[in-house]
């Protein structure tokens, strides 16, 4: 995980560190898809992971959730965020909604960790763009902010409130975002998450 993250943050070799976090996943005993047949499997994914989300995530039961604590699952969480992440910078776009995916359906399996929130509000940014669907997309936004108080992390909590509130900037009055989004920034320049905490305060200003 560490090496991948090195060879993405600091050499910038986008595609090496994708291939590396696909390898690793698998060597953890995981799936991921390859070849032609990534489209399929990642939209199947992602249809299976909203359905079950649907049913399982109703806001009252992440006030109190099931923790994460296996060490090999929080790993597989950690190389599903990198695989999002270098997706989007290598234009993978299927590779990245099956990551992203993953991520809800093993936090619906195993319980939460600190990349949680960001996965859940991710998948609000998916159903708001992929559908249309605003409603949808405004409850997973709000059960990641529930999931990020339920498992905290300075540096994903920034991170989580920016990606709920490009979902909320379609659906509530932009003031009643405003304080949060500046926390968002405070958050990440004091724990290290500058890029994020920068968007933070482009997007309150």
């Amino acid at each position: 995980v560490a090496k991948s993250r090195q060879i993405c943050l600091v050499d910038a070799k986008h595609k090496e560190s994708l291939e590396i976090s696909c390898a690793t996943l698998r060597e953890l005993g995981y799936w991921v898809p390859e070849g032609a047949l990534v489209p399929f499997h990642a939209i199947r994914v992602m249809r299976r992971t909203l359905k079950r989300a649907m049913k399982q995530t109703p806001k009252a039961s992440f006030q109190t959730p099931k923790v994460m604590s296996d060490k090999k699952n929080q790993a597989a969480m950690a190389l599903l965020d990198r695989i999002y992440q270098t997706s989007y910078r290598t234009e993978k776009m299927f590779l990245l909604v099956f990551a992203m995916s993953k991520m809800v359906e093993m936090t619906l399996d195993f319980g939460v960790c600190s990349l949680s929130g960001p996965a859940y509000a991710q998948f609000g940014l998916l159903a708001l763009a992929a559908f249309n669907d605003y409603k949808t997309g405004t409850m997973f936004a709000e059960v990641a902010l529930l999931i990020q108080e339920q498992a905290p992390s300075r540096f994903m909590e920034s991170q989580t409130i920016f990606l709920a509130h490009a979902v909320f900037a379609w659906t509530v009055p932009f003031q009643s975002l405003v304080d949060r989004t500046r926390r968002g920034y405070t958050l990440g320049m004091s724990s290290g998450n500058i890029e994020t905490g920068l968007w933070c305060i482009c997007n309150c200003e």
